[in-house]
């Protein structure tokens, strides 16, 4: 009938004011019945059409509950903005890509689970895809050097992938309501510039091999880190209560720094597996043993694990053999264990402040030491083996030392 096509082409806009389809739907009505008949309708659309041939136009498509759709227009380049939003699509057609002319698409409120590819095209300015159930960033999007608007809202994304900061032009990125881990859930509260800056941490360590998320405040490792290829990492000043088992993938780490923190304990497979460890620093935690794992880590020449509360040091600590600094300075150890003396690349003993009684013999061993730091402990006696040994710092302040060994 004539009042439908009215609100029909009144909907799907061709670029014509209400007013010149109304005069085009009477001037096509020849016989006046009020119906239009199929050819009067292509005399319609020919009309209108025709009526700036140059003209950009807005095609809109939306709330008419289409499970599929193809771009079947005599001359498609005019098309400017496609908004087929509310609508059934799980996909896009190939045949988008005759849109050449097209800057904005709506594809909200749909049932997409993914970006189509289709609607990645090169020339693309807005894209909107709220409403959706998609939960991944894909590459072709991302290689949009013209987006500058994209609408992600109400969708199932919960991390995004560091190259995002390849899309320079982008001016507006909208993520409301998707379950984003943190912190990037309270970072989009802040912005696209502190997203960005966020993930040009991650995507510049992708070159460097180093991660630096010192007093991020995090709980978990970021699912944005890509640990496998990375060298150093860097995680102090966090709330970890478990050193992360997400880095066991970091199998080519050789420094790991998780100190001022909240850690109660280290995994034992953490020792097990990162055994290209050169540099590990988990001081100012919590921890109260060292587990005994910690003698696969052969290859450490620096373990820091200063201000903890741990109580004992185990004897197998003796497998160490390239470790050239050992810091347990500011716990509760009451027994430094004789295997120590095996620890043959020692250059540094940080033992300050702790509970112990005395030293072991074994130290004599130690010929590469040249810090000695036993102040602040219980010490009332040193054994006589420093002739045996090349120190350059001896520290014994505030031990309540009877006497002084002739080798000193």
């Amino acid at each position: 009938s004539r009042k439908e096509m009215v609100m029909g082409l009144f909907k799907v806009s061709l670029g014509a004011s209400k007013e010149d389809l109304l005069k085009v739907i009477d001037e096509a009505d020849d016989d006046g019945n009020g119906f239009i008949s199929m050819e009067e309708f292509k005399d319609i659309l020919l009309k209108i059409l025709a009526a700036d041939p140059d003209a950009e136009q807005p095609w809109d498509l939306s709330s008419l509950g289409l499970p599929r759709f193809t771009v079947d227009l005599q001359e498609p380049h005019l098309v400017s903005s496609l908004d087929l939003s509310d609508n059934l699509l799980t996909d896009l057609p190939d045949s988008l890509s005759l849109l050449v002319g097209l800057k904005t698409l709506s594809l909200d409120e749909n049932r997409l689970r993914h970006v189509p590819a289709p609607a990645c095209m090169p020339w693309l300015v807005r894209l909107s895809l709220r409403g959706n159930t998609i939960d991944v960033v894909p590459e072709h999007l991302i290689a949009l050097d013209t987006l500058a608007f994209l609408h992600f809202e109400r969708n199932q994304i919960q991390v995004l992938p560091c190259n995002m900061v390849m899309m320079t032009g982008l001016q507006i990125l909208s993520l409301d309501g998707n379950p984003m881990r943190m912190p990037l859930s309270a970072l989009n509260e802040q912005g696209l510039d502190m997203i960005m800056a966020y993930l040009t941490i991650f995507n510049d360590s992708r070159s460097t091999g180093s991660l630096d998320l010192r007093d991020m405040d995090l709980l978990a490792v970021p699912a944005e880190a890509e640990l496998e290829p990375l060298l150093e990492i860097f995680l102090g000043g966090n709330r970890f209560f478990d050193v992360p088992i997400a880095l066991l993938d970091a199998d080519h780490l050789t420094s790991l720094d998780v100190s001022n923190g909240r850690l109660h304990k280290v995994p034992p497979t953490i020792y097990e597996s990162l055994t290209t460890l050169k540099n590990l620093n988990l001081s100012a935690n919590k921890l109260r043993t060292v587990e005994v794992t910690v003698g696969f880590l052969q290859n450490l020449e620096s373990l820091i694990l200063r201000a903890n509360i741990i109580v004992e040091i185990p004897s197998n600590i003796s497998k160490l053999s390239s470790l050239t600094l050992l810091d347990i300075g500011a716990n509760q150890v009451e027994i430094l264990p004789d295997s120590v003396g095996n620890l043959i690349s020692l250059k540094e003993l940080i033992a300050f402040k702790n509970a112990l009684t005395s030293i072991p013999a074994a130290i004599r061993l130690l010929t590469r030491l040249e810090v000695l730091d036993v102040s602040k402990n219980e010490i009332k006696r040193l054994p006589d083996v420093f002739d045996c040994l090349n120190l350059k710092t001896l520290s014994v302040l505030k031990c309540p030392l009877e006497e002084i060994p002739l080798s000193i």
